[in-house]
């Protein structure tokens, strides 16, 4: 059984299966095919390149070290916010205590 090129305006018959995307291709449109796959490639490669360049250059501990410092930063603002909330309760439960002993006495 011989099947027709995938290419609707052809009317040659396959030649070759690409197995990329699963298209039945004649001999002129595999080649069209495969020359527009390897020109998406190229710059993908070129960019895989660039990537893998930049990631050498990071340095893990300095990117770590700051993150670390903010984190320390939040962590402290937290912790402060925090204490101040609690201080600032303790201070209103105290000031409602003495003033509900002093109903307390006064009556």
């Amino acid at each position: 059984m011989s099947l027709s090129c995938a290419i609707e305006t052809c009317k040659c018959k396959s030649r070759a299966l690409c197995h990329c995307c699963n298209t039945n291709l004649c001999a002129d449109h595999l080649k069209v095919h495969v020359d527009l796959i390897n020109s998406q490639i190229h710059p993908l490669a070129d960019e895989i390149n660039t990537l893998d360049n930049q990631l050498s250059l990071l340095n893990v501990d300095e990117v770590i070290g700051k993150c670390r410092q903010k984190l320390d930063k939040w962590r402290h603002a937290t912790v402060d916010r925090f204490y101040e909330e609690k201080c600032q309760e303790l201070q209103q439960r105290c000031v409602e205590k003495v003033g509900e002993n002093k109903k307390k006495f006064i009556n």
